[in-house]
């Protein structure tokens, strides 16, 4: 991503404030062209960004704890506040599959959740043992993070949606309960997943995939993969969308019935899975 740069390496700067020199450490840097620094709360990367961003050329602080929405508090042109998968984002495709476990534990405050193989899963998701499961929280920060697939593979495609679909499961759980105003703030802000849903269909619509088919409607959306459907209520349809669901692209799905809420946890492993193994 930035191969020329320095770890760790501390810099002298006058703090505007009081005139006082002060040090600061980048976790990594090209001179005073670029600081990357690292953090693990949002409103702390925030600060830094804040701090520090008019002494350098452009500043990035990535931030590992998921966040229901983003905030916008630090507006400086040459600063970007980053999610730690929004910030691997940046790399290789084929380097992704390698830190994407790495990036689940230090999102999980260095756990690291056993996941079951892939044909374990798939046979509890068609034949499962609960009505519905539940969802544990380093699911839903994973879920959480991810705002768009890796890349428009196959798998990174059914793992963007199995997160989706974890999200709108979530939602429907807790739009049920009595909430506190800060839960309610938090219930309303997660349902942006479904502009995720919007951008990443108006990208795949354009993408010749075999393995996805997508039905666009005015309140419902179909996505058809590794013979799962994922359906989507309310998503905003932009022109691109618009276009291509009175289009002969727009596939007819015909619906098997199977509700994938009930299981999203499973399938969210599944995916996971799909992706490591």
């Amino acid at each position: 991503m930035y191969p020329t740069g320095e770890l760790n390496r501390t810099f002298d700067i006058t703090d505007a404030a009081n005139s006082e020199l002060i040090k600061i450490t980048p976790f990594y840097s090209i001179q005073q062209d670029l600081w990357i620094f690292e953090t693990f709360f949002e409103d702390t990367a925030h600060r830094l960004g804040i701090y520090f961003g008019g002494y350098c050329g452009r500043l990035i602080a990535v931030y590992c704890q998921p966040v229901y929405s983003k905030h916008h508090r630090c507006a400086q042109i040459n600063t970007e506040i980053l999610s730690l998968r929004e910030f691997v984002n940046f790399a290789e495709t084929g380097f992704i599959p390698l830190v994407s476990n790495q990036v689940r534990i230090l999102q999980n405050n260095l756990c690291d959740p056993l996941i079951p193989k892939p044909p374990d899963l798939l046979h509890e998701i068609l034949s499962p043992q609960q009505d519905f499961y539940q969802i544990d929280d380093y699911l839903l920060l994973e879920a959480l993070s991810v705002s768009e697939p890796y890349s428009f593979g196959t798998y990174d495609i059914f793992y963007f949606l199995a997160s989706s679909n974890l999200l709108n499961a979530w939602c429907s759980i807790n739009r049920a309960k009595v909430l506190t105003n800060k839960q309610r703030r938090n219930l309303k802000q997660c349902y942006s997943f479904k502009s995720n849903i919007s951008r990443f269909l108006a990208k795949t619509t354009s993408i010749d995939n075999p393995d996805v088919r997508i039905y666009c409607g005015d309140d419902l959306c179909i996505i058809e993969v590794l013979n799962f459907q994922f359906s989507f209520h309310g998503i905003a349809l932009n022109r691109e969308l618009k276009a291509y669901s009175k289009s002969n692209k727009n596939a007819v799905i015909e619906w098997k019935g199977k509700k994938l809420q009930p299981v999203a946890p499973l399938l969210m492993k599944y995916a996971i899975s799909l992706i490591e193994n």
